[in-house]
């Protein structure tokens, strides 16, 4: 039970993390930032010997022990691939705790980026800087919970038009949420590395803005039989997106 319960810490499995911006080299001494410090030493009442394991967001991770005076020796570092597709969800951004609650759930299920925009229909629309900040700390805290090493890059909400060109300059594979039945899901590059799903407010997308989309080369998808929130699309048109592709490579 020993070997086995070694073995999980050194994989980082079963142990805390915590996010570290710049991980130091093996067998060097660090500190966390102050609020991810007093929610080790204050909340989780750390002693020395005890060890965790820090995350930097851009795929390095470290197994570290906790030393004395509140600081941390690395032991060991793993850094990982970027997994692929990778997949950005375009959205109009749902009510205050949906998109809370849907933005953890996206660093659960590995979104890459998040691209809030702006509608005809949208009811919610987040201007403030302390909303983007707010925004990155629910994402950090998801990939901390579910070890993503990936942090998901977020923006403010953008414009309609904006997220289309956003879209093209990525050189992304897009569909977007349709209502109506559609074809399914074909991806008729051999190279679809990059994946956009776009999901419009709870009033759906306009005329118009479908005419956007499908000019702009992103296929109309529908992902249900029944007309589904706007935030249930978003996270399973990720998902299902995600495997499909998958299966394809």
């Amino acid at each position: 039970m020993f070997y086995i319960r070694q073995c999980l810490i050194r994989k980082g499995i079963g142990m805390r993390r915590f996010y570290c911006e710049n991980i130091p080299g093996t067998g060097e001494h660090t500190k966390l930032d102050k609020e991810e410090e007093e929610h080790l030493f204050r909340t989780l009442r750390a002693k020395e010997g005890d060890e965790l394991c820090l995350m930097d967001g851009k795929g390095l991770t470290a197994v570290v022990v906790v030393g004395k005076g509140r600081d941390v020796i690395v032991c060991e570092h793993k850094l990982y691939a970027r997994e692929l597709p990778e997949l950005t969800l375009f959205l109009a951004p749902p009510r205050h705790q949906l998109m809370d609650s849907l933005l953890k759930q996206c660093a659960e299920v590995g979104v890459s980026s998040i691209v809030p925009f702006i509608t005809e229909r949208t009811v919610s629309v987040p201007e403030k800087d302390s909303v983007l900040a707010r925004w990155r700390k629910i994402l950090i805290e998801g990939c901390k919970q579910s070890g993503n090493p990936y942090f998901p890059e977020i923006v403010l909400p953008v414009a309609f038009n904006e997220a289309v060109k956003i879209f093209k300059e990525g050189k992304m594979f897009g569909f977007f949420g349709s209502i109506e039945k559609t074809g399914g899901i074909s991806f008729s590059t051999s190279d679809a590395n990059k994946i956009a799903w776009f999901t419009g407010p709870e009033g759906g997308f306009t005329a118009k803005e479908e005419e956007s989309l499908i000019n702009a080369e992103i296929k109309p998808l529908n992902i249900g039989r029944w007309t589904m929130r706007a935030e249930t699309a978003a996270l399973c048109g990720c998902v299902i997106l995600a495997y499909e592709n998958r299966k394809r490579n």
